[in-house]
């Protein structure tokens, strides 16, 4: 059970790594403040989420995390490029 469970804190916080700083409107490539977002977003929302003593208190909010990992599948899904156009830009022949 920790695997799981590490495997999917690793998975969450390279979204945040990848998501905030768009968000935050600075450069995606800045490595520093990159490493600060994550930093400051897991000290100040993952960390005491974790630190509850009772997890069924975020029963809602594990439904609610899932409904958007299936969204972003989706959109992963809808947006990810077709063979044609890969074909069309010279990649998989």
């Amino acid at each position: 059970m920790l695997c799981n469970a590490y495997g999917a804190m690793v998975s969450y916080l390279m979204i945040v790594k990848e998501t905030l700083p768009s968000l935050l409107g600075y450069d995606d490539d800045d490595e520093y403040m990159g490493r600060v977002t994550l930093t400051v977003s897991t000290l100040l929302i993952i960390f005491p989420l974790s630190m509850q003593r009772d997890m069924a208190a975020l029963a809602k909010t594990s439904i609610i995390s899932v409904c958007f990992d299936l969204i972003m599948v989706a959109v992963v899904i809808i947006v990810s490029p077709v063979k044609q156009s890969v074909a069309a830009a010279g990649g998989l022949a």
